[in-house]
């Protein structure tokens, strides 16, 4: 049994280092907690980021975006007028058909 590595196995040692140098990065760890170790600048975020590719909404914007939500508040009032009738008779017969002394 061979004990050496070269013999167990040969494509290793006929690598040659200096012809494929390993890169820079491999040499330390990417995370460098020590004290002295060497950092980039750490660069401050404004305060207020616009947004990305904002533009000022035209008045036609605004006015659809008004007027959709006058149709969204309309149309739940016509819902809630054409419910109404119904829940209050369900009511009506429900309360008709308990005991009259409920408390």
């Amino acid at each position: 049994m061979s004990s050496s590595v070269c013999e167990t196995y040969p494509r290793i040692c006929s690598k040659s280092h200096l012809a494929h140098p390993s890169p820079a990065r491999l040499f330390h760890p990417a995370n460098d907690n020590r004290q002295n170790a060497i950092r980039p600048p750490v660069v401050a975020l404004p305060t207020s980021i616009p947004a990305s590719g904002a533009k000022p909404m035209s008045a036609l914007e605004v006015g659809s975006m008004i007027s959709l939500l006058a149709l969204l508040v309309f149309a739940a009032h016509e819902e809630i007028v054409a419910v109404a009738p119904a829940v209050t008779s369900a009511l009506e017969q429900f309360l008709a058909g308990a005991p009259v002394a409920l408390w």
